[in-house]
């Protein structure tokens, strides 16, 4: 017994923190593959570590699902992109380059949408095309400005600028009927689960609402 609290003592203290390295990482009901997925989390999202076995972690994410992911989908560190100047991904998904150019290699990954980066410099480049971003394993890369927003650069807020009706965005609308399996209306906020890229159907149409009444109200304040 007295064995054991030394050990306890002088154990090196759980992660609390884990930062999600994998696009789209599944979450199972319990340590293994062959179970059922309850959710999803993405690449940069950080997660409040609950429980470890071998090869496999308990998390938690922000919006407060519970889950077993393998630990290779995770690195265990502090926060990441909780301060500073952090870029989102506002397109279905973004390549991130290694330089900034398309063409001279392949995206070192491609990340979904609500993805958020550490922004080390930028926009640089023709038409101020390119950030350069800081990974979650520190590593430097690229990413096209476009595809994102930031609340440290001079970035549109999606808003149309003129016009009485404000819609939901086409990248959004398509996302949706996706999630729909390819419906002509959009109803998923009826369909629990996951979309194919880490997001509830329900969350894709109070986002897209709820950042049509922000564009409404902000017209009316502009008039």
């Amino acid at each position: 017994m007295l064995i054991t609290l030394v050990f306890a003592m002088f154990a090196t203290p759980p992660d609390t923190n884990a930062v999600v390295v994998q696009p789209v990482a599944n979450m199972y009901s319990k340590p293994g593959v062959d179970v059922s997925v309850v959710s999803q989390a993405i690449y940069s999202t950080n997660v409040a570590v609950l429980e470890k076995q071998p090869g496999w972690t308990r998390i938690r994410t922000p919006d407060g699902y519970l889950g077993w992911v393998q630990s290779s989908a995770l690195i265990f560190s502090k926060p990441y992109a909780a301060d500073g100047r952090v870029a989102q991904v506002e397109s279905l998904f973004s390549g991130i380059y290694r330089e900034a150019d398309i063409t001279t290699h392949q995206p070192l990954l491609i990340v979904p949408f609500e993805a958020r980066l550490e922004v080390v410099a930028g926009p640089i480049g023709d038409d101020d095309r390119w950030l350069q971003v800081r990974l979650p394993d520190d590593r430097t890369a690229w990413i096209q400005s476009g595809d994102v927003t930031s609340n440290g650069a001079s970035a549109s807020s999606g808003c149309p600028t003129s016009g009485a009706e404000h819609r939901p965005s086409a990248t959004i609308v398509r996302v949706l009927r996706r999630c729909c399996a390819g419906a002509a209306d959009i109803r998923c906020h009826a369909i629990p689960g996951r979309s194919r890229i880490g997001r509830e159907c329900k969350r894709w149409i109070a986002l897209s609402y709820s950042r049509a009444i922000f564009c409404t109200s902000a017209s009316r304040l502009r008039r």
